[in-house]
């Protein structure tokens, strides 16, 4: 994740690694929105899955605000911007690419879920 300035080199803007602090904040608040998500029974689970998923991408693509553009919530508000090395803007399969790690709890999360809801529904047969 970097930071953009406004440091121009030869026509570009120049971009710095965003602060570690910054970063670990971003994170734990689209964490803290993914697990508000999970707990909506089974479609939760799924969205908050999404949501890791395309974090960077999907806040921009619904409300196509340039203030989201290549940030997800937490790094809007952290203010820090995702970007490729070479500058260019982040899309949906990069988003995907470099979340995947991060879903990978948000699925394991799903599994109580739909032991809950399959007991429940035991119980009404």
């Amino acid at each position: 994740m970097y930071c953009k300035t406004n440091i121009f080199n030869y026509g570009k803007i120049v971009y710095k690694k965003a602060g570690l602090i910054e970063r670990i904040i971003a994170a734990l608040i689209d964490g803290i929105i993914a697990s508000i998500l999970i707990y909506v029974p089974i479609l939760g689970g799924i969205a908050g899955t999404i949501y890791i998923l395309t974090k960077d991408a999907i806040a921009f693509e619904i409300t196509k605000n340039p203030d989201y553009k290549n940030r997800s919530i937490g790094k809007k508000i952290m203010g820090i911007e995702v970007v490729n090395f070479d500058g260019q803007d982040v899309d949906w399969i990069v988003s995907l690419k470099r979340n995947i790690p991060l879903a990978i709890g948000n699925v394991i999360a799903i599994v109580p879920v739909i032991g809950w809801a399959n007991s429940s529904f035991r119980r009404w047969l």
